[in-house]
């Protein structure tokens, strides 16, 4: 299947988790802005789960985008102001395409 660019119209930024390490030792981590590209938002699943008593509100959404090789599951994904982790990754570089499914993170 082939992705149009017409479909294209969900904004998505994606940021690497880096980890630097200063003179004095100290380690910091910072999120670094590395690609903003579109997708097309393909569906949405939502669902809420008990864990010691405390509820979550948990939401996956699922994307396809133009293959693109830098993308991680350790990226972090904003979509529409708000933080998202990568579950899973399909890519399939033949047809040029990847589908992406991300997960609200909970702060």
């Amino acid at each position: 299947m082939t992705i149009f660019a017409g479909t294209l119209t969900s904004r998505l930024d994606f940021y690497h988790i880096v980890e630097t390490q200063g003179q004095s030792g100290f380690k910091t981590v910072e999120e670094q802005k590395y690609m903003r590209c579109f997708a097309d938002r393909m569906k949405n699943k939502e669902s809420y789960a008990v864990d010691a008593d405390e509820l979550f509100h948990l939401t996956e959404l699922t994307f396809k985008i133009r293959y693109r090789k830098e993308i991680k599951e350790t990226d972090i994904v904003v979509y529409r102001n708000e933080r998202y982790r990568i579950t899973s990754i399909d890519e399939l570089p033949q047809d040029n395409e990847m589908t992406i499914k991300i997960a609200k993170i909970n702060d």
